[in-house]
């Protein structure tokens, strides 16, 4: 067990964080931002009609039934339907041999805390297109000129939760400035340390930021080589630098064992959402499991003075309760490794991925495990965070995100794996292996990079 303490000295981590809290005040007294609950007969965009609730322009995103098989058991559940690739890009550039990264406060109606630090670029296709009819999403003029302003370092396409959205993926994206981006008062330079060190503090950097800088450049986040610190940061440094001689699993069997659980996986087939649907009365949609809500799709009316249109409405998911994502770290031949699930998420349209040990979604009523629990027992916390999901779909639905230290690793059931970080990052750059959850998860260790 390491018994050297894992946290890493916030420094001027502390005073950025009073920077950020101090901004989004500022922002916030002039935000004049605004949700209210209104039933969907009453929007102006958003319609019931063939089968589905969908924008009047068939564009954005759809509410749809879906119908799949889990635990032997057929289970219908609204999915959110959005096909469209969306973009989260981070701008990063070395100033006086300092990384800084480029983030945009970001006001989402779901958000905890309202606003929150995003990538520089955060844009879907329909706004993108302005089919919306208000201004371009910000700095998504710069993915026309990424080849004069932006040098491209990394490049992935990643998904998005498969629990609620069905066959959703972002390309995460990590640039380096070649020349000048004009910023407004929503943007500001973040040294890439102070930033690192926010991801552990409460409803800060949002989704979308933590996957984009884990699937980023390290090194250029690191400034130098990652994880050059002691302790846990060196055991972090070790594992990502580990050969094959050292891995739990061999990477040819690990690929085998998603691709036999993409082969087993039932099909998720769109069904008519009228059976979980109550149009007439607007409470439009619920997602049930053993006689318990997990969920709730509202909809909502939204004023918001700093958003490329300022009044809108939408469905939004409302999850009753919150979630938890527990990331086991452990030691097997002296070398970090990390437990993960192979899962096949009903949205992931039979695409296997690797999702944290412990994956709970907000509003499930369950618990890890018992053979997992006892695994963990005397695990020692590293790091948590508690998160509110991506704003713009999710209504402050939380998740709290850890890392736990279980000392010496354990053996698992065969749809577990143990991976070194040299095998994560490999996961990572290939895209569309880790879920949502796994890539949040793992972003807590970028305070150590």
């Amino acid at each position: 067990m390491n018994t050297t303490n894992p946290t890493r000295p916030e420094g001027a981590g502390g005073a950025a964080a009073r920077g950020i809290t101090d901004w989004f005040t500022e922002l916030r007294e002039d935000e004049a931002f605004s949700v209210e609950r209104i039933h969907l007969s009453d929007s102006r965009d958003w319609h019931y009609r063939d089968a589905a609730i969908r924008h009047r322009a068939d564009r954005f995103f759809s509410i749809v039934g879906a119908e799949y098989v889990s635990n032997g058991r057929v289970r219908t559940q609204p999915f959110i339907e959005q096909r469209e690739v969306g973009t989260l890009g981070v701008v990063i550039r070395c100033r006086f041999g300092v990384p800084e990264v480029l983030v945009q406060a970001k006001a989402e109606p779901g958000n905890v805390e309202l606003f929150q630090l995003a990538p520089t670029i955060q844009a879907t296709h329909s706004n993108v297109d302005r089919v919306h009819g208000g201004k371009p999403p910000p700095m998504s003029e710069l993915l026309g000129v990424a080849h004069s302003t932006l040098r491209v370092l990394a490049d992935t396409l990643q998904s998005e939760q498969g629990t609620r959205f069905l066959g959703k993926r972002n390309r995460n994206c990590f640039f380096e400035q070649s020349a000048e981006i004009a910023t407004d008062r929503y943007y500001r330079w973040l040294r890439a340390s102070d930033l690192l060190n926010l991801v552990s503090r409460d409803h800060t950097v949002n989704t979308d930021l933590r996957s984009a800088l884990i699937c980023g450049d390290w090194n250029a986040l690191a400034g130098d080589m990652p994880f050059s610190g002691d302790g846990f940061a060196r055991e972090c440094r070790l594992s990502l630098e580990a050969d094959d001689a050292k891995a739990w699993i061999a990477e040819t069997d690990l690929h085998q064992r998603m691709a036999q659980a993409s082969a087993r996986a039932g099909r998720t087939v769109i069904v008519d959402l009228a059976p979980v649907i109550d149009v007439a009365s607007g409470a439009i949609a619920a997602s049930r499991e053993e006689g318990a809500t997990l969920f709730d799709i509202v909809h909502i009316r939204v004023h918001s003075a700093s958003r490329e249109v300022t009044d809108w409405d939408q469905p939004i998911i409302d999850s009753r309760g919150a979630g938890e994502v527990t990331l086991p770290v452990a030691r097997h031949q002296d070398c970090l490794h990390f437990l993960f699930e192979v899962v096949v998420e009903p949205g992931a349209e039979g695409r296997a991925e690797l999702t944290p040990a412990i994956c709970i979604a907000p509003g499930e009523a369950r618990a890890a495990p018992r053979w997992l629990a006892a695994g963990i027992d005397r695990a020692i916390p590293l790091s948590s965070v508690r998160q509110s999901e991506e704003g713009g779909r999710f209504f402050r639905d939380e998740n709290q995100y850890q890392l736990v230290d279980a000392g010496d690793a354990f053996t698992v059931p065969e749809e577990y794996v143990w991976l070194s970080l040299a095998q994560i990052k490999r996961c990572l750059e290939r895209g569309s292996m880790l879920t949502n959850e796994a890539r949040s998860a793992l972003s807590l260790l970028l305070r150590w990079l």
